[in-house]
């Protein structure tokens, strides 16, 4: 995981990068090739920045000491990783984390039924209700702004149901029966059959 190195890298006159933070500059920063690996224009790299912000607000329900960084450079994404808490205190707020993300994980349908699902289908209705044809200037624009803000919350329940509970305690189950040193490939295939949402709504666009 990129971590600070204290030294910034010198940057080339042909490579000009305007830093959000100043202090960003002494992180490690890669491109980010799993999601973004092409060339975007400012419009694409706004989206991603909400849904990495979204992921830091995630943060604040479970404390995890690290802190996701995303920067749109040059067209490119890059990320960095920022230790939130001092070093010696890191491994006591992983486990605090740990117990949070635990926490959820065990009432996650509840939460998902009660709380995620409602309030989603509620940014849905107000976007299909919206007159795009009809609407003035201001009003689109008042509405792209509302949109934003919609898509950081909507990316923020995103990262809290994919805290990754149910994967590491189906994992250590798995190991409890068949042993530390058993095949997780085997784990993820028990599982990649059943039926959920990411999967119906990977269907319903292949359908189209």
């Amino acid at each position: 995981m990129p971590e600070s190195t204290g030294t910034p890298i010198p940057i080339s006159e042909n490579f000009p990068v305007a830093w959000p933070d100043p202090q960003d500059k002494t992180l490690a920063w890669q491109r980010e090739y799993m999601h973004c690996p092409e060339a975007m224009p400012a419009l694409a790299g706004d989206f991603w920045l909400t849904v990495w912000n979204g992921m830091d607000h995630s943060r604040e329900y479970s404390g995890a000491p690290r802190q996701a960084l995303l920067c749109w450079i040059n067209n490119y994404i890059y990320m960095a990783f920022k230790l939130t808490v001092e070093p010696d205190e890191e491994e006591a707020a992983n486990k605090k984390a740990e117990e949070a993300r635990a926490a959820f994980g065990e009432n996650v349908q509840t939460h998902w039924q009660e709380e995620f699902l409602p309030e989603i289908q509620d940014y849905i209705e107000r976007w299909d209700r919206f007159d795009l044809e009809a609407a003035s200037t201001t009003q689109l624009q008042q509405h792209m702004d509302e949109t934003w803000d919609w898509l950081l919350r909507i990316w923020t329940l995103h990262f809290r149901l994919d805290s990754g509970h149910g994967r590491e305690t189906f994992t250590n189950y798995y190991k409890e029966l068949f042993g530390e040193d058993c095949d997780l490939a085997v784990v993820r295939r028990l599982v990649q059959g059943l039926p959920n949402k990411t999967t119906a709504m990977g269907q319903a666009l292949w359908d189209l």
